[in-house]
């Protein structure tokens, strides 16, 4: 029924969001006092369970166009090739997937 089908996405929501406040606060507490990219690398790393190569990236990833104190390019470069990176992977998808589909219901 609709109601059940309800209930089961709010309770999804509900996991997914605690689960989210728990990884913000994981981040909150890892990120307090940390100075270096090195000393980032390691505190990120266990929480999102990834290996990074370059901690440089990854600074330059998690820095804000407002942190104007910071000589390092901030992530907005980053942010647009990870922008045209997911709307390629979504357009080849959806290309692929659906062939009969006209450019118009592609697109929406």
């Amino acid at each position: 029924s609709s109601q059940a089908r309800s209930s089961l996405l709010e309770s999804d929501e509900d996991e997914n969001s605690s689960a989210l406040e728990e990884s913000v606060g994981s981040l909150q507490r890892a990120f307090h006092n940390i100075k270096t990219a090195k000393e980032i690398q390691n505190a990120v790393e266990p929480i999102l369970n990834v290996k990074f190569r370059n901690p440089l990236i990854l600074l330059q990833a998690m820095t804000h166009p407002s942190f104007f104190q910071s000589r390092l390019p901030s992530n907005e470069r980053l942010a647009f090739l990870g922008d045209k990176f997911l709307s390629y992977t979504v357009a080849s998808h959806l290309y692929r997937t659906y062939p009969s589909l006209t450019p118009l219901l592609l697109t929406e």
